[in-house]
C-alpha cells in the first residue's frame, strides 16, 4: 500500500515535470541595431521618425538545432544576418534578425535606432517557443556627408 503510493507520486511528479516547462524573459539594452562600418570622413544623413514602432517574431527549436517557424530574416535582410554574439546554432540571431527585417519592411526604413528586445522562451527541454519583440525608431538613410 505504502509502495503504490510513493509509485503513484513519482509517477504524477515525472509526469508534472515533463508536461511543464520553464519560462524565461531577456529584456536587452537599448542600443542602435546596425553596427554599420565606420568609414572616416564620412557621415550617413539620416531621417529618423518620432513615432516608435513595434515588431515581433517567433520561432520553434526541436533537440536545440532544428529550427521552425517564420521566414527568418537573415535570408532576406542581409546586414546583421546574425544579430548574436553568443553562438550560431542559438536562435536568439535569427528571433531578432527577423524582428529587424519585419520593422524595416513594414516601417520604410533602412535601420532600427534605439532598438529593444523583449524575448521570451518557453523551454520544454526538448522543445523550446521563442518570441521576440522589438521596439525602435525607424530611420531612413537619406545620403552620405563628407566631414573634411
Amino acid at each position: 500500500m505504502k509502495f503504490s503510493k510513493v509509485c503513484l507520486l513519482a509517477g504524477i511528479a515525472a509526469v508534472t515535470s515533463i508536461t511543464t516547462g520553464c519560462v524565461n524573459y531577456n529584456n536587452s539594452d537599448m542600443g542602435v541595431v546596425a553596427k554599420p562600418t565606420v568609414v572616416e570622413n564620412y557621415k550617413p544623413i539620416l531621417d529618423i521618425k518620432n513615432q516608435e514602432v513595434t515588431s515581433t517574431s517567433e520561432i520553434n527549436v526541436l533537440f536545440g538545432f532544428i529550427t521552425w517557424g517564420e521566414k527568418f530574416g537573415e535570408e532576406n535582410y542581409a546586414d546583421n544576418g546574425l544579430l548574436n554574439e553568443y553562438s550560431l546554432l542559438s536562435p536568439t540571431g535569427k528571433l531578432k534578425s527577423t524582428a529587424v527585417y519585419k520593422a524595416c519592411k513594414s516601417n520604410n526604413a533602412d535601420i532600427i535606432m534605439a532598438a529593444q528586445y523583449d524575448i521570451e522562451t518557453k523551454d520544454y527541454f526538448v522543445f523550446k517557443k521563442s518570441t521576440c519583440k522589438l521596439k525602435g525608431f525607424p530611420a531612413k538613410i537619406k545620403g552620405i556627408e563628407n566631414k573634411k
